[in-house]
């Protein structure tokens, strides 16, 4: 699955396994908790890195179904119903590129800073 949602939608999905024990006792989950539970806060505060925003026309209308394109990164996505979209990305400068049918594309150079989304 995880690969298919990240090759054929938006989906970003991952596994985590902390041990080879797939059914740990009661008595385990706290102490695998303190362990990991900063490590997870870490990672889960990646999400926020990369680049969102909206795709509108000219009118200030949303284009459903653009699609935002990273120079050099072989993976576009989507914008969804109503022209948002959001690309992971790791910080540094990109060139990024918006497209729909019956419209020019647009290309702006980005920066990609920690920790936030560039809009």
């Amino acid at each position: 699955m995880q690969d298919f949602n990240y090759l054929h939608t938006n989906c970003f999905e991952i596994t985590l396994e902390l041990s080879c024990n797939k059914f740990p006792r009661q008595e385990e989950l706290q102490r695998e908790w303190l362990g990991n539970r900063e490590a997870l806060i870490q990672f889960l505060e990646q999400v926020h890195q990369g680049i969102k925003g909206m795709v509108l026309d000219e009118n200030h209308h949303n284009l459903t179904g653009a699609v935002i394109s990273v120079h050099g990164i072989n993976h576009d996505v989507t914008a969804g119903e109503r022209g948002d979209y959001f690309r992971l990305l790791l910080p540094g400068t990109y060139t990024v590129t918006a497209t729909a049918p019956g419209f020019d594309p647009q290309t702006e150079n980005v920066i990609v800073h920690p920790g936030r989304p560039t809009l």
